[in-house]
């Protein structure tokens, strides 16, 4: 398999499905497998900039006038500074651009190699996000769909801003002749963004009142949480089984399902076998049991996070659905739908 290629093609048909319609490309070697990736997608209306100083402030603008993201693709080196001016307009602006910078390959940097500097955070404070993935391998294309995802959420915020990718890919850039690579299938959260995030309140009811094993897992809350009241309403319309961690404050509540000694149960094969969720709403923090976070990466049940800090608190990559709202707006939106 043609690893940069694949990754590309794979990438991009993500940015597309989660809504990105415009990219701005300044042409390089190290940057091909994206720009052919760009270019090939239909959904995609793509604006060749030889100059990056120029190709950026059009992106800008772009997205200034439309209002959604636009990408913003150069090739490794000196390249990606000449961006550095328009990222940091779009930064005060408050304007959504994904800016994906090309790079070296770890063992090219500090060796000398041609256009290879330090990219990683080249752009200091002036972006919402910034990440560095390495070089993809062959095994990870459930992770760039992903990582696709949330770069445009990081992107269209609230608040709204550049986004930087740096992206290492090792050679082959091109693919062979006339064997262009198709994206690879996997799965990609669902994302919901909004102060009561009504699409996806509608999304968890309709997915509680089909679950016929429903859990919901609470981890460490925020500080001054009152879910006890909302949240033991939608334990007791919907059946669902509560495991909540020590931390959560929860476990004096009173609250129905509430099942304490889970780590016990679940290091029981017949019983963890026999209670598999079939649907799991997470709140606070990331568990800190390792059976229980296991279990359910073992389960992969349809998952809800909820994720008011839009802090991605999912190191298994289990959330199919991502709710960056409050969870007391969301339980009281949820509630009305699961009264009989």
């Amino acid at each position: 398999m043609d690893v940069a290629q694949s990754f590309a093609a794979t990438f991009v048909d993500e940015l597309a499905a989660q809504g990105l319609e415009h990219a701005c490309v300044s042409p390089g070697s190290r940057s091909a497998p994206l720009a052919m990736a760009l270019a090939r997608h239909p959904g995609i209306h793509v604006f060749m900039q030889v100059d990056e100083r120029s190709g950026s402030f059009f992106a800008l603008g772009l997205a200034k006038a439309t209002g959604r993201p636009v990408a913003l693709l150069c090739t490794s080196g000196t390249a990606a500074a000449e961006f550095h001016p328009a990222v940091v307009e779009g930064f005060h602006s408050r304007t959504p651009l994904l800016v994906l910078t090309a790079d070296r390959p770890p063992e090219l940097r500090g060796v000398g190699a041609n256009q290879a500097i330090d990219q990683a955070r080249i752009y200091g404070g002036a972006v919402r996000w910034s990440f560095d993935p390495g070089p993809p391998t062959e095994t990870e294309p459930g992770l760039w769909r992903r990582l696709a995802a949330r770069a445009l959420a990081e992107a269209t915020g609230p608040p709204a801003g550049p986004v930087h990718l740096n992206l290492p890919f090792r050679e082959p850039l091109t693919p062979e002749p006339g064997r262009p690579p198709a994206p690879l299938p996997a799965p990609s959260p669902r994302i919901a963004t909004g102060p009561r995030a009504a699409v996806g309140a509608k999304e968890l009811a309709a997915a509680l009142v089909a679950a016929e094993r429903p859990l919901v897992v609470a981890g460490e809350l925020r500080p001054g949480q009152r879910l006890a009241e909302p949240l033991g309403r939608l334990l007791q319309l919907s059946g669902a089984a509560l495991f909540a961690e020590p931390s959560s404050q929860l476990r004096r509540a009173g609250l129905p399902g509430l099942v304490e000694a889970y780590e016990p149960l679940i290091r029981v094969p017949r019983w963890a076998a026999a209670h598999q969720p079939d649907l799991v709403l997470r709140l606070g923090a990331t568990p800190t049991s390792r059976p229980l976070n296991e279990w359910l990466a073992q389960a992969a049940p349809r998952t809800f996070l909820i994720d008011p800090d839009a802090a991605w608190l999912d190191p298994d990559h289990a959330a199919t659905d991502v709710l960056r709202c409050d969870e007391m707006a969301l339980l009281e939106d949820v509630l009305p739908s699961l009264r009989k």
